[in-house]
């Protein structure tokens, strides 16, 4: 079908900004993927450029809500250290930079003021899911 546009960083004034798809710097919109990291995609209000942009989200990006459900409210993260920790969650969506690349989400630790990026595959592991 389309041509898949990876999320990327955003310049943080979004200057000189132009659509990912077609490159032209009129009627610009902005779909953010993770705030924190300023993540996203660009696209203008041309019709296919908005179908490559959704087409694109569905196949680089997971949904916060949805990855809550499938690990729950509270997950175990194994630290830089090696010792797996519990009460941590997930903070925002899952997302693809690259082709062949995971799955990367953030994290965040409830009562401490720690967060990381992590792949979806560690949190399978560290979850002991199987999907």
């Amino acid at each position: 079908m389309c041509d898949i546009i990876y999320p990327h960083r955003l310049d943080l004034l979004l200057k000189d900004k132009k659509c990912d798809i077609c490159k032209v710097q009129e009627g610009i919109n902005i779909h953010k993927i993770n705030m924190e990291q300023y993540l996203g995609m660009i696209y203008c209000n041309d019709e296919k450029c908005k179908e490559t942009i959704d087409y694109s989200i569905k196949n680089t990006t997971k949904d916060a809500e949805e990855l809550i459900k499938t690990y729950g409210d509270v997950i175990n993260v194994v630290r830089t250290n090696g010792k797996k920790e519990t009460n941590w969650c997930i903070f925002g969506n899952a997302y693809k930079e690259h082709k062949d690349d995971n799955f990367w989400v953030e994290v965040r630790h409830i009562d401490k003021n720690k967060s990381k990026i992590v792949k979806l595959d560690d949190l399978d592991k560290w979850n002991n899911k199987i999907l």
